[in-house]
């Protein structure tokens, strides 16, 4: 979208919304809108009732959870797109395999940097060349 279009888009998908506020496509179209204006607390609002209204599609599972995503919610967001997962029973949907293998990966390195801060905060590695034979060549002090 170019600028000034998602604007444009929402005012639109608003108005339809209120036509007709069962249709689960307006609001995702909405949430899709607000995500481009990197609205996505209420881009989340949008998608939960799009899923709400149809199904709980892949399709939709994956918007949330990029809503989610978005706010830092990852934990939310792993368990949205774990789920939408469970409804890709075609495996047509390889984006929400894509989105949460990137959130797995950031959640590890999350967790990899914390555990090495707090081990820093513990263990100080040594070397201790002098040691042969089956032993350890380090020692561990603090």
């Amino acid at each position: 979208m170019n600028k000034g279009e998602p604007e444009n888009a929402l005012g639109l998908f608003d108005e339809a919304r209120q036509k007709e506020p069962g249709q689960a496509e307006y609001h995702a179209a909405a949430g899709d809108a607000l995500m481009a204006m990197e609205r996505a607390e209420e881009a989340e609002k949008a998608y939960r009732e799009t899923i709400k209204l149809s199904a709980q599609t892949p399709e939709y599972m994956f918007r949330l959870g990029q809503a989610l995503w978005a706010q830092g919610h990852r934990d939310k967001a792993e368990k949205t797109l774990i789920a939408g997962l469970s409804y890709d029973t075609d495996e047509n949907q390889p984006e929400i395999r894509i989105a949460l293998s990137k959130l797995l990966i950031e959640k590890a390195e999350h967790l990899l940097t914390d555990i090495s801060q707090m081990t820093s905060n513990f263990v100080e590695i040594v070397p201790r060349p002098h040691l042969q034979g089956n032993c350890i060549p380090f020692a561990a002090i603090r």
